[in-house]
Parts: C-alpha cells; structure tokens; sequence
C-alpha cells in the first residue's frame, strides 16, 4: 500500500495540515497509522477522507455535535 504524509493530504484536499492530523487523531481516516514511538501520521493514497466542517452557530442552533 502506498502512503502520503498529512502535509500531502492536505493539499490533496485543500486544508490544512492540522485538520488532517485531527481527523487521523479521531480515527476518522481508514488505515491511518502513526509510525512507533513518533508523531508521523501515514495515510493511504487512496483513502477516502470526508471533510465534514459545520457551521459553529447553524450547529449550536440546531443543537447538534461539533466535530
């Protein structure tokens, strides 16, 4: 399996390297690993990735979860 590193997936999908990092933190990456005893996250190349941002006053409104 081939991997890009986060700084890559965020250019893949036009966000930052942080957002990427807090979805691999999150568990929201399929087959996302961090290397032994560093902070390196790699992502598969063909992992799907959704970017789910909400709105912070329409979700405080309607009463739903933040991601």
């Amino acid at each position: 399996m081939d991997y890009i590193s986060v700084k890559a997936a965020a250019e893949k999908y036009g966000v930052t390297p942080r957002w990427i990092q807090k979805l691999c933190d999150d568990g929201k990456i399929e087959g996302a690993t961090k290397l032994e005893g560093s902070d390196i996250w790699l992502i598969p190349k063909d992992a799907d990735i959704v970017l789910e941002r909400k709105n912070r006053a329409t979700a405080q409104k309607n009463g739903k979860e933040l991601i």
